[in-house]
């Protein structure tokens, strides 16, 4: 759990907290630092920050279409790693 503190909830080198509203640049950096870890473990906790992401953006934001893009990018941005593909499907 201590090497997800490390970055993977948005947190700066000096350990403060960043804006992951859905609507930073911190969001993209935080789902893709998890990304390439390259592991099934990473990937689900990808997809777990990605849920929330998505929550944000469809709940909150009522932002569907820019959730859609957001979402179909970062697939096609990591298409070739079939386990991460498998761990958002329900996305």
């Amino acid at each position: 759990m201590s090497k997800a503190h490390n970055g993977y909830f948005s947190a700066d080198k000096k350990g403060l907290f960043k804006d992951t509203s859905g609507e930073t640049q911190a969001d993209d950096d935080t789902y893709k630092l998890i990304i390439q870890d390259g592991n099934r473990e990473a990937y689900q906790s990808a997809a777990k920050y990605l849920a929330k992401i998505k929550h944000i953006y469809t709940a909150i934001l009522n932002e569907n279409e820019k959730w859609d893009m957001r979402f179909s990018e970062l697939k096609l941005e990591f298409k070739k790693r079939s386990a991460f593909l498998e761990e958002v499907r329900h996305l």
